[in-house]
């Protein structure tokens, strides 16, 4: 391998370590947030989670364990799925992804399973 090919594999591995990094994705410890469980076919539920919910402890437990490999999501969300809105973030559950959206800036996504959220649907 030429020198040069092998400057090109290292540049390239430093671009794809950025593009997955920490990602500061929480909500404030006493804010209350709004959930909003939007099916692909159905009717919406709504409902608030306060800072005394149980649900909202293990939501803040799943965002503390789970602070690195999001990456940037660069396509429109879908309208569908588990909303979580707080005031400077939006998270949305779907199905094997999670999206974070800050409100000011871009979005991220992580995989995830549904059992990471299915607290949420109770």
């Amino acid at each position: 391998m030429t020198i040069i090919a092998k400057r090109a594999l290292c540049a390239i591995a430093v671009i794809c370590a950025a593009c997955s990094a920490s990602a500061p994705v929480a909500f404030a410890p006493d804010e209350l947030l709004k959930v909003a469980v939007i099916p692909r076919n159905g009717e919406a539920r709504r409902f608030s989670l306060s800072p005394d919910d149980a649900r909202y402890a293990q939501l803040q437990k799943w965002l503390r364990d789970n602070q690195s490999g999001w990456v940037p999501y660069p396509a429109t969300e879908p309208g569908f799925g588990v909303f979580i809105s707080g005031a400077d973030l939006r998270l949305q559950f779907l199905e094997s992804t999670v999206l974070a959206c800050h409100m000011k800036g871009a979005c991220l996504q992580k995989a995830t399973r549904d059992t990471d959220y299915s607290f949420l649907l109770k």
